[in-house]
């Protein structure tokens, strides 16, 4: 179970992160190519799950910048 919850995280970082030969895509073009991946790549439950944390981190984030 870990190593499935890491795979979507570090999947997700690797998409919103500078790379040297790319630059990172926004959050929703990242939560796009995850939900893509579900069931293929990914656990598709866990990935369902990680979006609702991630929106609600941001959703957080941007009412504390307020």
């Amino acid at each position: 179970m870990e190593c499935r919850i890491l795979s979507i995280a570090d999947a997700y970082d690797a998409m919103t992160n500078d790379r040297p030969y790319r630059n990172g895509k926004s959050h929703d073009e990242a939560v796009s190519e995850l939900k893509s991946l579900a069931g293929r790549q990914v656990d598709p439950q866990l990935v369902d799950v990680f979006i609702e944390v991630v929106e609600e981190m941001r959703n957080k984030k941007e009412k504390g910048n307020s």
